[in-house]
């Protein structure tokens, strides 16, 4: 018996290959399964997932078959900006090292988090304000993804913004107060 699976977007189709048992036949005998996918373990925000896809032949004699493919760890999602994941609820820290930092592209209901001021060069390269205020004191950083990876360098240009009453303060390189709205 030969199995053989085909990617069809995001599915697969099975089909079984065997040769006639009876005596003398010869035939090559050829059937399509039906199949069916289940995630086990799912993929969460944080962790990978399996899904396993089961084939099921009503032919007789062609049993059944699986495959498995690995699913990719989702990531948070904060859609509504409440420095909460909407799927799994995590609260959504500042980024540790090994991170990267996102382009903020539109208005948040709070801006509270830990930002970097960035000039873009190009698609693939910035300048990051330092927080220091004389000319050159730029930390070079390269986007990946369209995301700054996180070093000691660029973490020591993070500007931490905190609601304070109507408005919020500001601090460079974690805590010079630069001020507040």
């Amino acid at each position: 018996m030969k199995y053989t699976w085909t990617a069809d977007g995001e599915t697969f189709t099975c089909t079984a290959y065997k040769e006639c048992t009876v005596s003398g036949c010869g035939d090559k005998l050829t059937a399509t399964g039906t199949v069916t996918a289940k995630d086990d373990p799912a993929a969460t925000c944080t962790a990978e997932g399996k899904r396993v896809f089961t084939a099921t032949f009503t032919e007789e004699g062609f049993g059944t078959d699986t495959k498995t493919v690995d699913l990719p760890a989702l990531g948070h999602v904060d859609e509504d900006k409440d420095n909460k994941c909407d799927r799994c609820g995590a609260t959504i820290s500042t980024p540790a090292t090994g991170a990267r930092y996102e382009k903020v592209t539109e208005d948040q209901k709070d801006w509270s988090g830990t930002y970097l001021i960035v000039y873009e060069a190009s698609e693939t390269e910035a300048y990051v304000f330092s927080g220091v205020d004389a000319h050159g004191n730029l930390v070079t950083a390269t986007f990946t993804d369209g995301k700054i990876p996180s070093s000691d360098a660029i973490k020591a240009c993070e500007v931490t913004v905190a609601k304070e009453g109507d408005g919020y303060s500001f601090k460079l390189n974690g805590g010079a107060n630069a001020g507040s709205t």
